[in-house]
C-alpha cells in the first residue's frame, strides 16, 4: 500500500496532540471547578452549551466525512481551481444557512430551552436563555472549521487539525486564569467561540499552503453541493441511530437499581478514552486514502488500504481488550475509587467494563468499516447495519438487564457491535474481495494465539503479586502496570514470531 510511512507519522502526530489535548482538558476542568464551581449558574451554562452543540457537533462531524470524497472527486475530474471554487461555495452556503439558524435560535430560545431544560424556572431559566443566545455563533464557526478540516484531510494533511484541538483548549485555559472572575460564564461562552476561531486560523494558514484562497462564490445549483447533501443525510441518520442506542441503554438502565446509569457511564469513559485517542487517529488518516483510491479507480490500493486498516486496528484493539477484561476491577479502582466512589461501585463498574471490553475490537473496527462504505460512495448500508445493531441491542438489553443488571446492557452493546462488524466486513469483502479466506485464517490464528498467551501472562503475573503490599492503591498501580507490561511483551513477541502467517501490506 502507498504512503505507509506518511500514514504512520500522521497517525502518531494525531495521537500525540490528542494526548496533549486530554491533559489540557483535565487542567481546564480543574480551573473551571476552581473558578466557577458547582451552582445553578454552571448548570445554566452547561445546558445552554449542550443544547447548541447537539446539532452543531452532529452536522460538523458528518460534514467532514461527507466532503472528503466529494473534494477528491472534484480534484480528480476538474482540477485544483474547481476544488477551491467549490470549497468557497460550500463555505458561503454554510455561512448563510448557519446565520439563518442563529436568528431562528435567538428568536426561539425560550421555547428551545424549556424543551431541553423543563425543570429550569425563574432566574435559572433566564440565565440559560441568555447564555444560549450568546453561544449561538458557535454553530457557524464550528461548521466552517469542519469544512477546513475536510479540505485538508482530503489532501492528506492532518497536523493543523491536531494542533487546533490544543489551541481550542488553551483559549479556555487562558480565559479561566486571567478573565473568569471579571466576565464569568458569559465570557466563558464567548471564549468558546474564540476557541473555535483559533482552530479556523490554524487550519486557514495550512489551507493557503495547499492552494486555498477565499473568494466570493455562491451557486446553489452546483451538482457537487447537492452531492454533499446526499452524502450528509445518511451520515446524520446513522449518527442519530447511535445516539438513540445510547439513550435506550440509559432508559433501560433507569429501571435498574440506582447507580446503574452511572456504572455504564464510568465504564464507557474508559473505553472511549482508548477509542478517542487511538482509533479515531487511525481511521482519520486511512479514510482519505480509501476515498482517493476510489476516486482514482485504484481498486488495488483501496483493497490494500482496507486490509491494512483492519490489521492495524486488530493489532492495537485486541491487547487493549484483553487488558480491560482481565484487569477491569483494579483499573477502575485506580481511576475512580476515592471519596463517594466506593468498593461496591468499583465492583459493578468493573463488571460493566469487562463486558464492554468484549466488544472493544469490534467498536474499533466499526468506524473503519463505515468509512470504507463512505469511500465507495455507499452511504446507505452503514445506516441499515446500525439499525440492525439497534434492534439486536434492544432485544438483548431487555432480555439480560433484569437478570444481569447494568452488565447485561454492556453485554448487549458488545454483542450488537460484534454482529455489525462481522456483517460489515463480510459484505465489504463480498463486494471488493479485499482479503481471501486463507489470509483471514492466518490473521485469526496469529491474533488468537497471541491473545491466549497474553491473557495467561497477565493473570499469572497479577496472581503472583495479589497479596503483596498493604497500600491498596499502590498495590493496584504496581501489579496492574507490571501485569500489563508482561502481557504486552508476550503479545508483541508472539506476533513477531508468527508474522509470516500474516500478509505484508
Amino acid at each position: 500500500m502507498k504512503n505507509i510511512g506518511t500514514m504512520k507519522s500522521s497517525t502518531l502526530y494525531i495521537i500525540y496532540f490528542g494526548i496533549v489535548t486530554k491533559i489540557l482538558l483535565f487542567i481546564k476542568d480543574i480551573l473551571t471547578a476552581s473558578k466557577i464551581g458547582v451552582n445553578y449558574k454552571m448548570d445554566s451554562y452547561l445546558l445552554a452549551l449542550s443544547t447548541i452543540m447537539l446539532i452543531t457537533k452532529i452536522v460538523g462531524d458528518g460534514l467532514i466525512v461527507a466532503i472528503i470524497p466529494v473534494l477528491q472527486e472534484i480534484q480528480e475530474k476538474h482540477g485544483e481551481k474547481r476544488r477551491i471554487e467549490y470549497t468557497n461555495n460550500l463555505v458561503n452556503v454554510t455561512v448563510i444557512l448557519s446565520f439563518i439558524l442563529i436568528i431562528m435560535g435567538y428568536l426561539l430560545a425560550p421555547k428551545i430551552i424549556m424543551i431541553f431544560g423543563p425543570g429550569f424556572k425563574g432566574v435559572e431559566l433566564e440565565k440559560t436563555i441568555f447564555l444560549y443566545r450568546v453561544g449561538l455563533p458557535i454553530i457557524m464557526v464550528s461548521w466552517i472549521r469542519s469544512i477546513g478540516g475536510g479540505f485538508l484531510q482530503a489532501d492528506h494533511a492532518f497536523r493543523a487539525g491536531a494542533k487546533g484541538g490544543v489551541s481550542n483548549v488553551l483559549v479556555y485555559i487562558i480565559y479561566l486564569i486571567f478573565f473568569a472572575e471579571k466576565f464569568n460564564l458569559t465570557g466563558l461562552m464567548i471564549a468558546g467561540i474564540i476557541a473555535v476561531i483559533s482552530q479556523i486560523y490554524i487550519l486557514l494558514r495550512t489551507m493557503e499552503k495547499h492552494g486555498y484562497k477565499y473568494a466570493w462564490k455562491l451557486d446553489l445549483k452546483d451538482k457537487y453541493l447537492l452531492k454533499v447533501v446526499k452524502f450528509l443525510l445518511p451520515i446524520l441518520i446513522g449518527v442519530g441511530v447511535n445516539e438513540l442506542n445510547n439513550s435506550i441503554d440509559n432508559a433501560i438502565a433507569s429501571t435498574l437499581p440506582i447507580g446503574s446509569i452511572a456504572e455504564l457511564s464510568y465504564a464507557n469513559e474508559i473505553v472511549n478514552l482508548f477509542l478517542g485517542l487511538f482509533i479515531t487517529a487511525i481511521v482519520t488518516v486511512i479514510f482519505p486514502v480509501l476515498s482517493e483510491s476510489h476516486s482514482k479507480k485504484d481498486i488495488e490500493n483501496l483493497k490494500a488500504g482496507i486490509n491494512h486498516g483492519i490489521v492495524v486496528l486488530l493489532k492495537i484493539a485486541i491487547p487493549v481488550s484483553i487488558i480491560l477484561m482481565t484487569m477491569a476491577e483494579p483499573i477502575v479502582k485506580i481511576v475512580f475509587e476515592r471519596g463517594a466512589f466506593n468498593a461496591e461501585a468499583s465492583f459493578f463498574t468493573a463488571a460493566a467494563l469487562g463486558y464492554y471490553a468484549m466488544g472493544l475490537t469490534s467498536m474499533a473496527l466499526i468506524p473503519l468499516i463505515t468509512r470504507a462504505y463512505y469511500s465507495i460512495h455507499d452511504m446507505k448500508t452503514p445506516v441499515v447495519i446500525s439499525i440492525l445493531a439497534l434492534v439486536v441491542n434492544i432485544i438483548i438489553d431487555l432480555t439480560l438487564a433484569p437478570i444481569m443488571g447494568a452488565s447485561g446492557i454492556a453485554l448487549g452493546t458488545s454483542a450488537s457491535v460484534i454482529l455489525s462488524s462481522i456483517i460489515g466486513i463480510y459484505d465489504l469483502n463480498r463486494r471488493l474481495q479485499f482479503t481471501e479466506r486463507k489470509d483471514i485464517r492466518g490473521i485469526l490464528v496469529k491474533f488468537s494465539v497471541a491473545a491466549v498467551i497474553m491473557t495467561t501472562g497477565i493473570l499469572l503475573t497479577y496472581g503472583a503479586f495479589a497479596t503483596s503490599l498493604d497500600n491498596v492503591f499502590l498495590h493496584n498501580v504496581i501489579t496492574v502496570g507490571l501485569s500489563i507490561a508482561v502481557g504486552l511483551g508476550l503479545y508483541i513477541l508472539v506476533c513477531k514470531v508468527l508474522e509470516p502467517m500474516i500478509l505484508y501490506y
